[in-house]
């Protein structure tokens, strides 16, 4: 009985060390570097049109494929991250919002952000 526990709350142990170092990784600039160099390649092979509106946020925007269709006519651009959240995308503005000169920013941020500041995070 004693090894069982044992076991399990080393398995507790272990996924609350887990969780917790990814909460503070996402506040890591250093975690978004990756994405944010793919933008910038991208720019320089297919630079946007003009009167672009540009998505930005967490992944509900990044796996968002069929943005293109969904918004056309308009001419939209997708630059949504992992699990970014508002303070991600505005330290990154500079690199993938602001080169395109948008006509709108449409920033959708995390839900779990949403959740994250209910609860005083």
């Amino acid at each position: 009985m004693y090894g069982l526990l044992a076991q399990l709350s080393l398995v507790l142990l272990v996924s609350f060390a887990i969780s917790s170092w990814v909460f503070w990784a996402m506040d890591q600039a250093w975690l978004w570097k990756r994405a944010i160099r793919r933008f910038e390649k991208s720019d320089l092979v297919d630079p946007s049109q003009p009167r672009v509106v540009v998505f930005t946020g967490s992944s509900s925007i990044n796996f968002w494929k069929n943005l293109a269709q969904d918004m056309g006519p308009l001419n939209v651009l997708n630059r949504g991250f992992g699990g970014s959240q508002m303070a991600h995308v505005t330290r990154y503005a500079r690199k993938i919002v602001l080169p395109h000169s948008p006509v709108r920013r449409l920033p959708r941020s995390a839900a779990m952000e949403i959740e994250l500041m209910g609860e005083g995070g």
